[in-house]
Formats: C-alpha cells, structure tokens, sequence
C-alpha cells in the first residue's frame, strides 16, 4: 500500500482515515473475514473499524504509521465482536442449561416446567422482578439495568444470581424431576 503524499497536507485527518480505507478496503475485509466465520458479519466489523479510526483520526500522529494503527483498531473490532458474541452465547447456554438438541432446548423454553413459576413466588423480591422482567417478559438486560438505575453488568449478576437461586429452588422442590431437565414435570 502506498500512501499518496501529494494530497496528504490537502486533507483532514478523518478524510485521510477514510480515503485510506476505502483503497484497501478488499484488503481489510479479507483480514477480517479470516478472523471470522460470516462475510456479513465481516462487513460489519469492518464498518464498525472504519468508524471508529474517522471518529479517532486526531490520535494519528503520523499518516505514515496509518496500516498499523488501522489494523489495531480492526484487531480490537474483532476482540469486542467475539466479546459480544460470548456474551450472548453464554447467557443463552445458561438460561437453557447444558443442552444438545436445540429443537429440544426450544421446546423446553415453549413449555416450561409447572413448577418454575409457582416457585419464582419463593425468591428474594430482586430476583422474582429480575426474572420476570428479563425471561418471562424477554426485556433486555440492558434496558432493566437503566430503568432500574443499575449498571448493565450489575444487571448481568443479578440475572445469573437469580437464576441461580431458581435453579436451586427447583432442585430442591422437585428432585430427581429437576435431575431430568424437568421436561414432562411430574411432581406437581
């Protein structure tokens, strides 16, 4: 890649940013898509880089450094894309529990046990809101936290901790039911 000094004192540092991008745009995107798996996904990070080094320009301290500079930002969009991704999996995985079949996981979530919601009654007041709000009303964590003026991660801890504590709650209610993923719940 080579660097058009000619226009370089013509520009601002944002213009720079983005001209620089956008002729080694192919060349970005194909860094990208071998760090992840979907082109679409790829697409994103890439735009979501871009943004980030126009909104950062100022901080280029010198255009010559620009491919460096630029792969960093591209390197840590991809960082907090597996972040998010993670995130999201995890609290999935936790919420059905261990689960191989997916079609079986949805099932269970369609119809959950009998016994789940009777029990939600026999938690703290914070974990019965959170869980309510969160599973059975599908908010977003991220909106709970703002309405009830907590920081999303806090609101994250609540939500494991109350699920937790219903998991718990369900064990010890139902036994051997619980053990068995409490699918066709018989111990009402």
């Amino acid at each position: 890649m080579g660097i058009d000094h000619s226009t370089e004192e013509k520009c601002t540092p944002a213009s720079f940013v983005a001209e620089a991008v956008a002729r080694e745009r192919q060349r970005y995107l194909s860094f990208v898509r071998h760090r992840v798996s979907q082109n679409d996904i790829a697409e994103d990070i890439l735009q979501e880089a871009t943004i980030r080094a126009v909104q950062q320009a100022h901080a280029l301290r010198e255009k010559l450094a620009f491919e460096g500079w630029f792969f960093r930002i591209l390197r840590n969009a991809i960082i907090d894309f597996r972040r998010r991704n993670g995130v999201e999996v995890r609290g999935k995985d936790a919420f059905l529990g261990q689960v191989v079949d997916s079609a079986e996981a949805q099932e269970r979530v369609a119809h959950p046990c009998a016994c789940v919601v009777p029990l939600m009654g026999e938690l703290k007041e914070e974990y019965r809101e959170v869980l309510q709000r969160v599973e059975i009303d599908e908010q977003k964590v991220r909106d709970f936290a703002e309405q009830e003026g907590i920081s999303p991660s806090n609101a994250g801890v609540r939500v494991h901790r109350a699920r937790a504590a219903l998991k718990k709650q369900v064990e010890t209610t139902c036994g051997t039911c619980a053990a068995a993923g409490c699918h066709d719940c018989c111990c009402a």
